[in-house]
């Protein structure tokens, strides 16, 4: 029985690096559109069994790459890059939203993770509204629950991304 759980709990793991590689390095042979920067993830709400503090402010690096923009596909990808593991948030089509919206998460801290519940985002500050190809900078303010795979937490980020030179 515990070589079972132990093999399954490989499995798991072994799939979650699998989609955690494919979901950030997907794109094909074009060049993605991408911008790279950094922030924080702030005001850590009932996440503290999985360590973060209420209150709580982490340094982060970013990337982000918008649906629909040239060498990108027809989702969005955020990626949260922590001191000491990283998140990696998917549309299922389109782009994050003002309203809460239910998206793929995987994560990679001790092991690979596809987290579960889902978490949801939100943007609530999306600067400049419009962007494309050619826009240099943008800052992201948002809203992530079930943060880190726990239930009910959540947390804000308020990121600052520059335009990757393709």
């Amino acid at each position: 029985m515990k070589i079972a759980s132990v093999m399954e709990g490989s499995r798991r793991i072994g799939a979650g690096l699998v989609l955690a590689a494919g979901m950030m390095l997907a794109g094909g042979a074009e060049a993605s559109t991408e911008w790279r920067g950094g922030g924080f993830v702030s005001d850590f709400q009932n996440c503290e069994n999985n360590g973060w503090p209420t209150g709580f402010s982490e340094p982060v690096r970013a990337r982000y790459r918008p649906s629909d923009l040239p060498g990108n596909s027809d989702f969005t990808r955020l990626t949260l890059l922590f001191h000491n593991g990283a998140d990696n948030y998917r549309t299922r089509g389109g782009r994050f939203a003002n309203q809460f919206r239910e998206v793929d998460g995987v994560a990679i801290w001790s092991g690979g993770w596809v987290y579960d519940p889902h978490p949801m985002l939100r943007l609530q500050q999306h600067q400049p509204q419009n962007i494309n190809e050619r826009t240099n900078r943008i800052r992201l303010v948002g809203q992530i629950r079930h943060f880190n795979g726990l239930r009910g937490c959540r947390v804000r980020f308020d990121l600052t991304l520059t335009r990757r030179p393709q």
